[in-house]
């Protein structure tokens, strides 16, 4: 194992221990007293030595305030000299370089409040400094039978293991530190621009040899982008961090201070100077278009499109809206077309502009749009990744909730509102014949009626809207005045297991002219889950059932396992109120205490995908015959439906 610290210092036996054929009075007494004790179980310890002294002048510090592994704290001499006695050895043995070698790892804490107390501040050390030492120490090699492996490594074959060493002594452990003699200063500047950042929160940070980073000093910049920390460690290493007061920005600079100067970093040296880079990593999206795909545009309210962005565009070249077409511009790659009405496409002339100086929307002003008519612009491939923030991000896509932001794959299609009298609202109504819709889905059927005695209609648009979310158009061109429409397995609740959540599916009917006039849309006809929760037939009671907790009931209870055929209301079904049993079947009285919803389960041979409910009852309560009923009306599913009073019991 390799183990990097800022210091590493040996222990090896004080005293001339026999090793191999060395000779030395009273050996075999000494091999003899220690190898009697079981290296397995005995708690060795050794004793450490060390010193402090000033990183810089060499000298010592006495006074300062030790501890290590948990020994009570000691007071370096006036050599700064401390010591440790019976320090315990934990790790166990390593074959390492012919010999087993035994180490242990210390943190040592240096405290030098009681040094600095009433001295000046440049005579000061840090209040306090942690350091990691290894020890490392031998043992007696009695185990060892030299030569007799393979490779002529010893092993310990025959004789058995080594014998660690008791008490041993450490060689001088040399811990530093610096004066707080030192200023570090500088400037903080913006990376793009070269800017001073006013106001910017700076820290100084030093990282110990243990791995822990603190925070030394805090500053902000002066109104040149200015900072100073004063009374800084000399001959000590540091990181410069830094962020704008928004903290949108950030940077850091590793400083290595060098013993006897007090370094300073220049303000006249950019390289020098702790540049701050954006922190944005999130890419812009266009928010909002003022028209939407496939609307029905009035020209007296609008007569451009203004499409806005989550963040400024950073503007280049290539976003320049003052230039015609021909320049390699934004211009160039949106093409503004009339589709309708005529008897081939046209190209639309525009303009465009920004909006200086926060660069957050785009407005195209078309020339000559006229009403009754169809438009559509479409965008160049590449055009969003010419379209960036200050960080370089490219403009990603708004999901499919806008349509037209960009993307080379999409374009905005939208009409105009003409003089023509526009086709009458739709009447739409959902046929009664319909089946009830379940909570995962199902049919609906829609029928509408519209008045044509003005205006007559060419064909309907469809639109469909899931709970929360936009009118989705799901159908075009439509020529009947009805239809059979299905709702999704997701549409009327959030997906997944539990918990989930009711919601509704809408649709809206809208009529088009014979001359493409677009007209108002219907009422909104709304599907709801319609269908009552039932109680499923099959039950499972005891208190082992295989997949679900609760084996640790252990005779203090019975535990009765109910399914139900679509998600249900949490509260309703862990309030104990609302069931009961009764014990025609010939069991004692039972008492339900406490009852918990576990959503969608699996328990195998019993339940498969059902909503399952856990009661606890009384002990050996419940017999054969006995019923257990769900109170009516009072039990719901998650839309609201109470449940199926034709299948609200089950019997044991």
């Amino acid at each position: 194992m390799k183990r990097s610290y800022l210091h590493k210092v040996s222990l090896f036996a004080i005293a001339a221990i026999a090793i191999g054929s060395l000779t030395y009075i009273g050996c075999d007494d000494i091999k003899k007293d220690i190898a009697s004790v079981n290296p397995e179980t005995k708690q060795f310890t050794g004793t450490v030595l060390g010193k402090i002294f000033d990183r810089c002048t060499g000298a010592p510090i006495a006074g300062v305030k030790v501890s290590i592994a948990g020994k009570s704290a000691v007071t370096t001499n006036s050599n700064g000299e401390f010591v440790f006695r019976d320090v315990p050895i934990t790790t166990d043995g390593t074959y390492t370089n012919g010999y087993n070698t035994f180490w242990d790892s210390y943190e040592v804490l240096m405290d030098f409040t009681g040094y600095n107390k009433n001295k000046a501040d440049s005579l000061k050390y840090p209040d306090y400094k942690l350091d990691q030492v290894d020890v490392i120490f031998t043992d007696l090699h009695d185990g060892d039978n030299y030569g007799s492996g393979s490779d002529g490594n010893p092993n310990e074959s025959g004789s058995g293991a080594d014998t660690p060493v008791d008490g041993i002594v450490s060689s001088m452990t040399d811990l530093q530190a610096g004066r707080l003699n030192t200023t570090i200063s500088g400037e903080i500047v913006d990376a793009l621009s070269y800017d001073a950042v006013a106001n910017a929160i700076v820290y100084l940070k030093q990282t110990n040899s243990v791995g822990n980073t603190t925070v030394v000093k805090q500053t902000t910049t002066d109104n040149n982008g200015q900072y100073a920390f004063t009374h800084v460690e000399n001959g000590s290493s540091f990181t410069v961090e830094a962020m704008n007061q928004a903290k949108t920005m950030s940077g850091s600079v590793a400083v290595g201070l060098t013993c006897g100067q007090d370094a300073m970093l220049s303000s006249q040296v950019t390289a020098q100077r702790l540049l701050l880079s954006s922190n944005d990593n999130v890419a812009p999206f266009v928010t909002s278009i003022n028209i939407q795909n496939n609307e029905d545009v009035d020209l007296a309210a609008k007569s451009t499109i203004v499409y806005t962005f989550s963040e400024p565009i950073k503007q280049t070249a290539y976003t320049d809206a003052s230039l015609p077409k021909g320049h390699n511009t934004i211009i160039d790659d949106i093409t503004f077309s009339f589709t309708g009405l005529k008897k081939s496409d046209a190209v639309i002339q525009f303009t465009a502009s920004w909006n200086a100086p926060t660069y957050d929307q785009l407005t195209i002003s078309p020339t000559g749009m006229v009403g009754a008519s169809r438009y559509s612009v479409a965008y160049a491939a590449g055009m969003a990744a010419k379209l960036t923030d200050a960080k370089g991000n490219a403009l990603a896509n708004a999901g499919t909730a806008i349509v037209g932001d960009f993307l080379n794959t999409e374009s905005l299609a939208f009409t105009t509102k003409g003089l023509s009298t526009e086709p009458a609202k739709p009447v739409l109504t959902k046929d009664p014949t319909t089946p009830l819709v379940q909570w995962n889905g199902g049919s609906v059927k829609l029928e509408w009626t519209v008045n044509e005695t003005t205006v007559k209609v060419k064909y309907f648009d469809i639109y469909k809207k899931i709970g929360d979310g936009p009118f989705d158009r799901i159908a075009t061109n439509v020529r009947s005045t009805d239809t059979t429409l299905t709702i999704g397995t997701t549409d009327l609740n959030s997906g997944g297991n539990n918990p989930r959540f009711a919601q509704s599916v809408q649709f809206i009917v809208q009529a088009i002219s014979t001359n493409l006039v677009v007209g108002p849309v219907s009422d909104a006809v709304t599907v709801v889950d319609d269908t009552r929760p039932t109680l499923d037939g099959n039950y499972a009671i005891n208190a082992a059932v295989s997949g679900l907790p609760g084996d640790e009931l252990a005779g203090a209870g019975d535990y009765v396992y109910i399914a139900f055929n679509e998600p249900v209301s949490e509260t309703d079904a862990e309030n104990i109120a609302n069931y009961g049993i009764d014990n025609t079947g010939g069991g004692t009285a039972t008492t339900i205490s406490s009852a918990v919803y576990f959503g969608r389960t699996t328990i195998t041979g019993v339940f498969t995908n059902l909503y399952v409910v856990r009661l606890t009852v009384t002990n050996g309560s419940i017999d054969g015959g006995d019923v257990l009923t769900i109170t009516n009306n009072t039990f719901h599913d998650l839309a609201g439906n109470p449940i199926d009073v034709n299948v609200d019991q089950l019997t044991f």
